[in-house]
């Protein structure tokens, strides 16, 4: 599904609502079209505390990684199992930190940045 689907899926009183200027806007939307996971991994400290096993640090940037083949691999070491993504997710959610992973993503800080602005307004 590509992002301009994905837009078509909100109700047209929230599209209307995104395409203000930022500083009048209160709905923001983040689509991640590519390697979501590559988020994760900016935060190796939540995917150390998550798999213990891995001994994972993190690159300059994830956003060069194949972060689906990395953490499949990372995850095996752990489980000797396939990857369960949604167990990960869940088990992550509890420990990341985007203040850790701003510094290791360029596209999760820029989202984290807008996200920001918006919460704490201009």
């Amino acid at each position: 599904m590509c992002v301009t689907e994905v837009f078509h899926l909100f109700d047209t009183s929230i599209l209307h609502e995104v395409r203000k200027p930022l500083p009048d806007r209160e709905v923001f939307i983040c689509v991640a079209v590519k390697e979501l996971e590559a988020w994760f991994l900016a935060d190796d400290q939540a995917i150390n505390r998550v798999l213990p096993k891995a001994a994972y640090k993190a690159p300059q940037d994830t956003g060069t990684l194949n972060a689906q083949r990395e953490l499949g691999q990372i995850w095996r070491r752990q489980y000797m199992s396939s990857f369960n993504k949604i167990a990960f997710a869940i088990e992550m959610a509890k420990s990341f930190s985007p203040q850790r992973a701003e510094r290791h993503s360029p596209s999760f800080a820029y989202c984290w940045q807008k996200m920001g602005y918006w919460f704490s307004g201009p």
